[in-house]
């Protein structure tokens, strides 16, 4: 398992100075898990040695990377242009009188890692009296990044090329090889050569969530579930939109995991026969070896959702005992269909949109909360 995320338990709720993202929103009594933690959640580039200018702080989640700079007063933002490939990216400006546009050197560098055009964009904000270029970026893999830029090779020469196009259906082109320009103030969507273009896809609940679950003690006052996936059709799904704009765990006085289609759809559900603390709860996609004990063996991916509980348990507590009715994509009560058509479209790093759907549920089963409002759980339920 991830070290890093096994010292990172509890922090759903990183500090502000963490970044611009909204990992998770809520309380301890409706919180939903929105983006993935990744670390470091911010760094920062020093500023050009030759001008001392652009100083570079960004921020990441598993699925996004943002880039902001301090512009020079002298640069005028009409002047400026993003474009990138799938491991670069270059800011350029126009020369004053005109011609050949001139690069940022700050800001056009290789990527320490790949990144894909669908939902990247760029925009300028005004703060106070300078102005701010905003680089948003999608990442093309689940993982975090050291640092933003890939450090330059010593004695060698780095080779990439673009992963052959199988079908019509995959994700990377060749295309992402070539420089697009980024379009700027937000996500737009267009024809099949220009970026940010909204991608269909189709997911499989019930091929996609293997109906298996496992769970696992950390001391007297945390737990881990892990929901166990299909390799295969986590890949597919990956490949089309990062993870994070797709999932969604909601921790009441139930545990709710769920994927996105039209709406959110519900493929994992858990009573939590103690209360816990909803607003420390984080999660992570990590590795799990399966054993007998769940039906099958092997290596599996997982959403590892971690929970930390209102009071500590008495030592050699079994935390299944924390788990009442289970129900996964395969029970009838939670009704999934056999597949989910969508579009890969962008959830705003800082919009609270995905927990528009727990504020939903929550409205909805108003009646449902007051009358478990005096069972032993304590805690709010939110029938989905």
């Amino acid at each position: 398992l991830d070290p890093e995320f096994d010292a990172a338990l509890g922090l759903a709720d990183p500090e502000p100075s963490d970044g611009p993202f909204c990992f998770g929103s809520g309380d301890d009594e409706l919180f939903c898990l929105e983006r993935f933690l990744a670390r470091p959640c911010v760094g920062v580039v020093d500023p050009d040695p030759n001008t001392g200018e652009y100083a570079i702080q960004w921020a990441q989640s598993m699925g996004k990377v943002v880039i902001t700079s301090q512009l020079p007063e002298t640069i005028d933002p009409t002047d400026l242009q993003v474009e990138m490939n799938r491991w670069q990216i270059k800011v350029t400006k126009s020369p004053p009188g005109g011609g050949k546009r001139l690069p940022v050197p700050a800001l056009s560098k290789d990527l320490s890692s790949t990144v894909r055009s669908l939902n990247s964009f760029w925009t300028v904000q005004r703060q106070q009296d300078h102005n701010l270029i905003v680089i948003a970026l999608t990442k093309q893999d689940h993982r975090s990044w050291k640092e933003l830029w890939q450090p330059p090779a010593v004695g060698e020469v780095i080779f990439r090329r673009s992963p052959f196009t199988y079908n019509q259906n995959s994700y990377t082109t060749a295309g992402d090889d070539r420089w697009s320009v980024l379009p700027r103030d937000g996500p737009q969507w267009g024809t099949p050569e220009a970026p940010n273009i909204e991608k269909p896809y189709v997911c499989h609940p019930k091929k996609l969530c293997l109906n298996l679950h496992d769970v696992q003690a950390h001391g007297v006052d945390r737990l881990s579930v892990f929901l166990f996936f299909d390799q295969h059709h986590l890949k597919q799904l990956h490949s089309f939109v990062p993870l994070e704009e797709m999932l969604l765990t909601e921790v009441t006085a139930y545990l709710k995991f769920c994927v996105d289609g039209d709406d959110y759809i519900k493929v994992f559900e858990a009573h939590l026969t103690q209360d816990c603390l909803p607003s420390r709860t984080s999660w992570a996609i990590a590795w799990r070896r399966a054993s007998s004990t769940v039906g099958v063996t092997g290596d599996f991916p997982t959403l590892r959702i971690c929970l930390t509980l209102a009071t500590e348990q008495d030592a050699g507590w079994h935390p299944s005992s924390l788990l009442g009715q289970v129900l996964h994509a395969s029970s009838p009560e939670l009704a999934v269909p056999e597949k989910v058509c969508g579009l890969a479209t962008e959830l705003d790093p800082t919009s609270a949109s995905a927990s528009a759907y727990g504020a939903a549920s929550a409205s909805a089963s108003a009646s449902a909360a007051a009358a478990a409002s005096s069972s032993s759980s304590g805690a709010l339920v939110a029938a989905g």
